[in-house]
């Protein structure tokens, strides 16, 4: 079964996506002024643990996603990028693993444009927990995003 969350913001666009009530969602929190909502999840196994956030952007997507990975501290065992869309916005997938001291982790991330704002939801397994059915979830929680009242054009 799925739940709705739903994110209004003063000023900006209303923002609501669906979940598993296999997820634990904690209070929203605001990070300041770069990334406006910050709201963490946690799967109940205790295996899974990601976010969802908004950004105010100040550069293109491509741009903000090609200065992540170039000044990352992860060490990339494997890394996949993919393009989609969704609700006619530009959406960008990375899933990888990455080194840790301790272990390997999987990582997914989904980073999807809206002018001058940014959504991502983002999800951590330690790999030999990693299944399938993370993607999925993930997969659907994105595909369930709605926004309403367009964020102006960074551009």
């Amino acid at each position: 079964k799925w739940e709705t969350q739903k994110i209004e913001q003063l000023d900006l666009s209303e923002i609501q996506f669906r979940y598993p009530q296999t997820l634990r969602l904690d209070e929203i929190r605001t990070l300041g002024s770069e990334i406006t909502i910050h709201l963490n999840y946690q799967h109940n196994n205790n295996k899974m643990f990601g976010f969802f956030q908004v950004w105010k952007m100040k550069q293109p997507l491509k741009d903000f996603l090609s200065l992540s990975k170039k000044y990352s501290s992860m060490t990339f065992e494997s890394f996949h990028e993919t393009s989609f869309k969704v609700q006619q916005l530009d959406g960008v997938m990375w899933e990888y693993v990455f080194l840790t001291k301790m272990r390997d982790v999987h990582g997914l991330e989904a980073f999807i444009e809206n002018g001058d704002e940014m959504y991502r939801f983002t999800m951590y397994i330690d790999e030999e927990n990693y299944k399938p059915t993370y993607k999925k979830m993930l997969q659907k929680m994105v595909q369930s995003l709605r926004v309403k009242g367009k964020a102006d054009s960074a551009e």
